[in-house]
């Protein structure tokens, strides 16, 4: 699986968690719900989706999806 790949499994997760349950997942929620073995990968994946203007976000702050 490319690094691509990862990132769209993110942003899919991050957005059927945030449709099912109205606010963002945690980055160890991201972790548990993708399948990664540490918290760091799930960080860096959520940074790349907000470089690529996927997701929105700042430190300390809940994500939330691109309009």
């Amino acid at each position: 699986m490319s690094a691509d790949d990862k990132f769209d499994e993110v942003y899919e997760f991050v957005v059927r968690f945030i449709s099912e349950r109205g606010y963002a997942p945690t980055i160890r929620q991201v972790q548990e719900g993708v399948g990664y073995a540490s918290a760091s990968s799930a960080h860096n994946a959520i940074w790349a989706l907000i470089g690529e203007g996927r997701l929105f976000g700042s430190p300390g702050r809940s994500l939330r999806l691109s309009p």
